[in-house]
Parts: C-alpha cells; structure tokens; sequence
C-alpha cells in the first residue's frame, strides 16, 4: 500500500495544476496594432481567439453533391446542346406550321433523386437508348407544353388552355411520338461531331418513380430547354449520367475550342472524299460590253452584237464567280470548248486588264 501513495512533491504539483484551472481567465489587452474584435454576433462561450477572419469565406458543405461539378464535360454538352436547341425550334416551327422558340435555359450536375424530384407527375418521361454509349438517356417533356403541341398537330391552334394532369392516351402517345422522333433526330446532328449516337425510345412512363435504371444518388448532368409556341411555354428536360459523357469530354475539348470537329486522319479522309463529289460551276467568260437600256429592248432573235474584244485575246474562266485561269476559245469534236493558258495566283479580272 505504501507504494501506492502519492509523494509530498507529487502532491504540490497535482494541487498547483488545480488551482490554475481554477483561476479566472485575465482580460486580454489590445493594442491599437492588434486587429480589432469583430463587429457581429458572437455565439454564447465563443472565445475571440477563434473568431472568424473577416477575409474568410465559409462555403457551406452540400452532401447531396459531394462530387465537385465536372467543367469540361458541362461545357461540352452546353456546347452541343445549344446547337440542338437552335435546330430543333426550326425544325418544330416545320412541323407545327407555326413559329416554335427552343432555348437552353440552365445546364446543371446534380444527383438523379434531385432530377427526378422536380418532374411533374403525371409527365410524358422516356428512356432513350443511345447506342454505342453504354449509359441511357432521359428526357422529360413537361404537360404545360406537350398538350399545347399535340392540339396544334390535331389542328388547333395552339393556345394555352387548362392543362390536363392525366397519362397520354394511345393517340396522343402516337402524336407524341412523331414530336419525339424529330427531337431525337435533331439530338443526333447536334452530337454528330463528339459522338455519333444511334438513339431510339425504350420505354414511355407516366410516373419517372418507375424508372429503376439509375441510382438515386448517381451524378447526372441536367439540361433543361424552354419550349414556346404563342402563349404556351414549357420545360424539356434532358438527363445524362455523367459516367456516359466523361470519357468524351477530352476528346471534344479541341472541338469546342475552334468550333468544330477534331480533324484527324478518317475525318480528313471522309471530308476529302466528299469534296471530289462535290458540283462546282466553271464559267468561260467571252466578253462583256455595256448597251442603252433602248438598245436592250429593241433586240430581236438574229440581232448582231459586236465587241470591242479581238478573237485571239485570251477569255476568262470564272469558278463560283471567281477568275481562276486564262485560256482560248476553240472547238473540240463539233463542242464550243476552250483550252487553259495560264492559271491566275490572285482573283483578278482579265477583262480589266485587257482594257
């Protein structure tokens, strides 16, 4: 037992460390150098050694999204996804016969259960397979502007009137389908130079809660277009899992960054292969004179018009209206044909210069 006892030593320090904690806490002098004691509220035991940095920002955690949003494939799909809507409110003023405005109005990441929370039910939600991505798509045409552009497909006029908050029936399904069938094919011209895509409807549901295909917590980019027909407008909504779209973000940086399509060797090839099938004009350009307008309405078939051009100055050849080569007149096998003299290094007129 004695060995267990503390000592006299062992007891002044344990007492001393008591009493220090005991000990009120002296007031902390500032001088006129020291940074100044923050204005706002302090929370109750708050010390001001801890107190906040007025240079400080605090960023409030969301742990719905605790993946930092992807820049480059955003970019990408706004990019692509602008084309669309460019082209597919041309395209629904066609069928419509009536002016139709498509606008991208946001382009967002956020979970699945996010997306499909803000979907009005029931609503027209297809799942799209877009083939050789291994992902699906999914897209959401709001009631508040598929009722208005089936009316106007049956022959109405389009006008805004109550919305009916019901399933399709089987021919407004069928309508819709033909709505959906242009979107899908303006959907893969817009895509055509990032990814061809093969896109096709796999299933049509009332109810988005239906579709299973998707976790709810899995990161999906959302774009959501505005539709406008007269007085009717309303929302399409485009979801894609952002695992499909990752992978092409790289590929099409470049693509975004000059406007167009990366330029590689099958590209160039195909591009290359269609120009040599392409019809250009070609134009002999024998003389031109200038006549009154009386002199102009006076000829008659047989009329003679003669020119201040000799018969051996070389004439000029024009390619889409533009002077490219010198050659001379002559015939060929009973033909009107003409050889090339010289090719031209810079459009000029040689008219002009034989003047």
């Amino acid at each position: 037992m004695a060995d267990e006892l503390l000592s006299q030593a062992e007891l002044d320090t344990l007492l001393s460390a008591l009493e220090a904690d005991e000990e009120p806490a002296r007031p902390t002098l500032r001088t006129p150098s020291s940074s100044p004691p923050s204005s706002g509220p302090q929370p109750p035991g708050a010390s001001p050694a801890f107190a906040a940095s007025p240079r400080e920002k605090i960023l409030a955690f969301d742990f719905k999204r605790q993946q930092p949003p992807a820049a480059a494939p955003l970019r990408m799909l706004r990019v692509v996804h602008e084309t669309f809507a460019r082209n597919l409110a041309a395209a629904l003023s066609v069928m419509m016969r009536t002016p139709v405005d498509v606008a991208l109005a946001a382009a967002d990441q956020m979970t699945y259960a996010d997306f499909t929370s803000g979907l009005e039910t029931p609503t027209c939600y297809q799942v799209l397979a877009a083939a050789p991505l291994e992902g699906k798509f999914f897209l959401d045409l709001s009631p508040s502007i598929l009722f208005p552009l089936i009316d106007r497909l049956l022959g109405g006029g389009g006008d805004p009137g109550p919305i009916a908050r019901r399933p399709l029936t089987e021919i407004e399904l069928r309508l819709t389908s033909r709505v959906t069938a242009l979107l899908l094919q303006e959907l893969a011209a817009a895509w055509q130079g990032v990814q061809p895509l093969a896109l096709a409807v796999e299933r049509v549901e009332s109810d988005p809660a239906a579709i299973r295909d998707v976790p709810p917590a899995e990161i999906v980019f959302a774009l959501i277009f505005e539709l406008k027909m007269h007085e009717s407008r309303g929302p399409l909504r485009l979801c894609i899992p952002r695992n499909t779209v990752t992978p092409l973000a790289g590929a099409a940086d470049g693509w975004i960054r000059r406007g167009q399509p990366p330029a590689g060797g099958e590209a160039l090839s195909s591009l290359s292969a269609g120009l040599q099938q392409a019809a250009v004009e070609l134009v002999a350009r024998l003389a031109e004179i200038k006549i009154t307008s009386a002199d102009l309405f006076n000829l008659h078939v047989g009329d003679i018009i003669t020119t201040d051009k000799d018969v051996h100055t070389p004439i000029a050849v024009c390619l889409e209206g533009v002077v490219k080569f010198r050659a001379h007149p002559g015939a060929l096998q009973g033909h009107k044909a003409f050889r090339i003299e010289e090719a031209l290094p810079a459009p000029s007129d040689p008219l002009d210069e034989q003047a």
